[in-house]
């Protein structure tokens, strides 16, 4: 196409999908090889922050100003929330039944904890050279990296 992007996919089994682009190259409408529509919604910034998907359900995403999600509204009415640091990073994520997951943070930033919503737990270590040497899993086996 004009425009570099997509608009007709046509899978192995000859079905297609299509797809319609806004002017930021973001997709506005999808249909799927068997007719149904799923449309998406963009505030001015071009922050996605609706899909309607083909039983006319909606989802809904709130945001803070400089984009991070801090709601998605499901159909089924539950909510899922998300906190940030001064960075802009993920620091909770409560999903729907309410269970909160929490990342650790390092002064760069990097996850050095993520604890789960029961507790368990997985923790991260770093060289000076950002790179990721060790990780302890939910059942405390250890995994160590090298790098030549």
């Amino acid at each position: 196409s004009e425009d570099g992007l997509p608009h007709t996919i046509i899978d192995a089994t000859y079905k297609s999908k299509y797809l319609w682009w806004n002017s930021l190259a973001q997709v506005e409408h999808f249909q799927d090889c068997s007719g149904k529509d799923t449309y998406y919604r963009y505030d001015d910034r071009g922050h996605l922050i609706a899909v309607t998907d083909a039983l006319n359900n909606t989802t809904t995403l709130e945001r803070k100003p400089d984009g991070e999600v801090l709601r998605i509204n499901h159909p089924d009415g539950s909510v899922e929330s998300f906190t940030y640091n001064a960075l802009g990073q993920v620091l909770s994520h409560t999903d729907g039944k309410g269970q909160i997951t929490r990342l650790s943070r390092n002064a760069r930033g990097l996850p050095t904890r993520r604890e789960d919503a029961k507790g368990k737990a997985v923790a991260y270590q770093y060289d000076k050279a950002i790179r990721l040497t060790a990780l302890v899993n939910e059942n405390n086996a250890t995994y160590n990296f090298v790098y030549d």
